[in-house]
């Protein structure tokens, strides 16, 4: 019985290390996941606020063929952008960008 006790025994350490070490595999990929959600947390700002910087040079009652490109260039990036992203551009910025577009010439 002694041999079956150990024998069980080995088993059971060899188990509880097989599943301390993929707990261990786990927690540090979910870190890694953690840790790339951050960065993408912390660029949302930026791009969003790179987008408004744009947006904030328009002029909607001066489109012009000279400006026009800028304005596509704008449009295009404010809707690159993410749901999140967008969120730092308010209503009243989308607007202005709305009517620039809706004068392009």
């Amino acid at each position: 019985m002694d041999k079956d006790m150990a024998a069980l025994y080995e088993q059971a350490q060899d188990m509880f290390d097989a599943d301390k070490s993929s707990s261990s595999a786990s927690r540090r990929r979910t870190s890694r996941t953690f840790s790339k959600l951050q960065e993408s947390a912390q660029e949302e700002p930026v791009r969003g606020a790179e987008g408004r910087k744009q947006i904030e040079k328009l002029d909607p009652d001066n489109v012009t063929t000279k400006t026009a490109k800028t304005v596509q260039k704008a449009w295009d990036a404010y809707w690159k952008l993410t749901d999140a992203q967008r969120t730092f551009v308010d209503s009243l910025l989308y607007e202005k960008l709305e009517q620039c577009y809706n004068n392009l010439p």
